[in-house]
C-alpha cells in the first residue's frame, strides 16, 4: 500500500512537468504554480493537478 502525498512544485518546465507527471502516475497530489515559464501544463491538469498562483499557496497546499 502507498501512501498518498500532497507535493507542490514551483516550476513545470522540462524537469519539474516531468516530476509532476511522473507523481500523479503514482497516484499523489500535486500542485503546482503557474507562471510564464511553464511546459504547457493540460495535461497535468487533466491528471488531477492543480494550478496555484502564488509560491505562499503552494507552501500551504502542500
Amino acid at each position: 500500500m502507498t501512501t498518498v502525498r500532497q507535493v507542490g512544485i514551483v516550476g513545470v518546465g522540462l524537469m519539474g512537468h516531468g516530476i509532476a507527471s511522473s507523481l500523479l502516475r503514482a497516484g499523489h497530489q500535486v500542485s503546482f504554480l503557474e507562471h510564464p515559464g511553464n511546459q504547457p501544463v493540460e495535461d497535468l491538469l487533466a491528471a488531477g493537478a492543480t494550478a496555484l498562483s502564488a509560491g505562499s499557496e503552494v507552501a500551504k497546499k502542500r
